[in-house]
This record gives C-alpha cells, sequence and structure tokens, in this order.
C-alpha cells in the first residue's frame, strides 16, 4: 500500500506541494537535501542575483520546481499554466514540440545559473530536446501552409537549445570530430521551411507580431550594445587577399563566404568610420552561417584548411553576442578546434582571431 504522509501546513514550498512533514532546517531541509533539490529555505546569494531581473528569476523559479524532481518528467507544470502566468508570444502556439524545446532551453539555462545541479539540468535538457525533435520530425511529416510558422519557430528553438547544452568535445557547430556538425542539417531545415512557404505564411498567426520586411540600420551593433571597438579592417583585407590568391574550383565559394563575412563585420563594428548604414539583418552573427553555401560547410566538415581560417574569423563575430548567456565559451571552444585540425602550415592565420577571442 501506498505510504502514508503526514500533510506539511509549515515548512519550504516544495515539502508543502509534496504533502510531506518538513523538518524546517536551513539552510535547506533534510528532505531536499536527501533529493538533491534547491530548498525554499535555503539562504540566497546575493552576488548572484543582480545578474537575472526580478521577473526571470521569479519565472525560473515556477519552472525550477517542477523540473528538479528526478524520474518524474510528467511532473513538469503545464504547458497552459506557463502561458497563463508568463505570457509571450513563444506560448501562442499549440505544438507539443514547442513546449519540450522551450523547456529543455529554460533546463540549460538553469544548469547555467546553478551549477551545483549542472548535471542533473543537462539530462533534463537533452531528455526535452529528444522529446521536442521527435515531435518536430512528426510534424514535418504533414507540415502546411497552416503549421509553417510552427516548424519555423522550433527550427529556431532546435539551433537554440542546441547551442544552449555547451560546447562538447570534437563538436564545432559546422565541423565535427566523428560525424556530420549538428548545426548544419537544423540550418538547412531551417532554409528548407523558408523557401518552401511564403514569408507571408510563416509569419502569420502567432508570429504575426514579427516584422518580416527588411529593416534598414543607421547604427552599428556595438554602438547599440556598447560592445568594445574592434580593429579588424585590416586583418580582414589581408584574409580577402589570402583567399583570393589561393587556387582551386572552391576559390569562388570561399571569397564569396569572406565578403558575406565582411558585411556582417560592418554592421556589428562598423567601417573605417565606425559607422553602418545598410541591412539590419547583417548585424546578426549567424546569418553568415544561414548564407553560407553547402559546398563551402561539406569543405569544412572534411577540414579543408582554407575554410577553416575563414570560419575562426566567425567565431570573432561570435564573441559581439557573448553578452547572451548560451553563447559563452563558444568562441574559445570552436577556435580551440579549429586550431587542433588544421595543417601547421596555416596556423599564422589564427593569430588574430586567437588575440580577438582569447
Amino acid at each position: 500500500s501506498r505510504r502514508r504522509h503526514q500533510k506539511a501546513r509549515t515548512g519550504c514550498g516544495i515539502c508543502k506541494r509534496r504533502h510531506i512533514k518538513c523538518d524546517e532546517a536551513k539552510p535547506e531541509c533534510q528532505n531536499c537535501l536527501t533529493f538533491k533539490v534547491r530548498c525554499d529555505l535555503a539562504i540566497k546569494n546575493p552576488a548572484n542575483e543582480h545578474t537575472l531581473s526580478l521577473m526571470t528569476v521569479k519565472a525560473y523559479n515556477l519552472l525550477l520546481e517542477h523540473l528538479q524532481w528526478p524520474g518524474h518528467t510528467d511532473a513538469v507544470i503545464s504547458y497552459m499554466e506557463i502561458k497563463e502566468k508568463h505570457p509571450s508570444p513563444i506560448f501562442n502556439f499549440s505544438g507539443a514540440c514547442i513546449a519540450d524545446l522551450v523547456r529543455s532551453l529554460v533546463a540549460s539555462h538553469l544548469a547555467h545559473i546553478q551549477p551545483q545541479h549542472q548535471n542533473h539540468f543537462r539530462i533534463m535538457a537533452e531528455s526535452f530536446s529528444s522529446a521536442g525533435l521527435r515531435a518536430l520530425a512528426s510534424l514535418l511529416a504533414s507540415v502546411d501552409a497552416n503549421s509553417s510558422h510552427t516548424v519555423f519557430v522550433a527550427a529556431v528553438l532546435v539551433c537554440i537549445t542546441t547551442l544552449a547544452q555547451g560546447p562538447r568535445a570534437g563538436e564545432y557547430l559546422l565541423f565535427s570530430d566523428v560525424a556530420v556538425a549538428e548545426l548544419f542539417p537544423l540550418l538547412q531545415g531551417l532554409k528548407s521551411v523558408l523557401t518552401t512557404f511564403s514569408i507571408s505564411a510563416i509569419f502569420s498567426g502567432p508570429l504575426r507580431l514579427f516584422s518580416c520586411h527588411t529593416a534598414r540600420a543607421s547604427r552599428t551593433t556595438a554602438d547599440i550594445l556598447h560592445l568594445p571597438r574592434l580593429e579588424w579592417i585590416d586583418p580582414f583585407n589581408q584574409l580577402k587577399d589570402f583567399v583570393a590568391q589561393s587556387s582551386g574550383i572552391e576559390m569562388e565559394s570561399n571569397v564569396e563566404a569572406v565578403l558575406s563575412l565582411g558585411q556582417c563585420y560592418e554592421a556589428i563594428w562598423g567601417g573605417a568610420d565606425l559607422a553602418y548604414q545598410g541591412d539590419a539583418v547583417n548585424g546578426l552573427a549567424f546569418m553568415w552561417t544561414y548564407r553560407l553555401k553547402d559546398d563551402f560547410v561539406y569543405r569544412l566538415q572534411r577540414k579543408d584548411p582554407i575554410t577553416l581560417v575563414i570560419f575562426a574569423h566567425f567565431a570573432v563575430l561570435l564573441t559581439s553576442l557573448e553578452y547572451v548567456w548560451f553563447i559563452k565559451g563558444w568562441p574559445e571552444h570552436i577556435l580551440s578546434g579549429i586550431a587542433e585540425n588544421i595543417d601547421h602550415t596555416y596556423l599564422a592565420w589564427l593569430q588574430w582571431p586567437l588575440g580577438v577571442v582569447g
């Protein structure tokens, strides 16, 4: 028969919700210590609280309560309750894949902000990510204009959750030591959705509030985000000359990738006058990866040295996004992978990216 517990009317919030007796020991009660979960009675660390807004703390505490119990994934907070308590455009989707991918992202963030429970939350993140991918695969079998916006958001979330799970040994976003790099098929899926369905169809329904028109920027990303100045023009011109002087049928594709990369550099850090007037999407670092031709990525996966050199300069672009928690560590990780795999005669071309990234 089921073990009976004395109902808790005092004590920590975890014990109350599970209707068990709490010994109210501080800084953490015995039940929470036993189950290795965060106790409401734990003394908060004021030094860490300033990094998150009060709303973020409340939202993540709400989700934390339902993510932390091992073996009880059915206890995760209901999707409707999340929507009611924390309204957001992302919660206007009914697809199960969106719910699971959001939960995966939350679990990864909890692993980031609570290192003492890092392994547990990483397992949770991978579990929800796998569930989200299975649901997305099922949705793709019958995708149409009405569901295109859901598939688009799911594809974006898959890319983000992949980054959020953090750098992994042998995996460097667009090339890998063992198999096809994770991000490449995800980007292909994103492109497929955008080319199969019209922009107006995708940016309808829950996405109708988002602008789908090309915007013009009048300020650099560095100016907007108060990023430090970067002297990039001379090193980048050297890269362009190096690639242009290379031989082989792939030279044209490499030059195209470098020019596209230069557009992003200028939008983020400005030209010689530190200003930028142009397409706003160039200020998005990952726009470069989206624009890459498949043949360039295939050469990158074969660890062609010139494509690795170009990719090393993309790692510098990522430093403009390091204020986002799930980008931290990726620039260094990518460069370390390139340095380990590139022919030693090309190592000199990594000096500038390594000097910037550190």
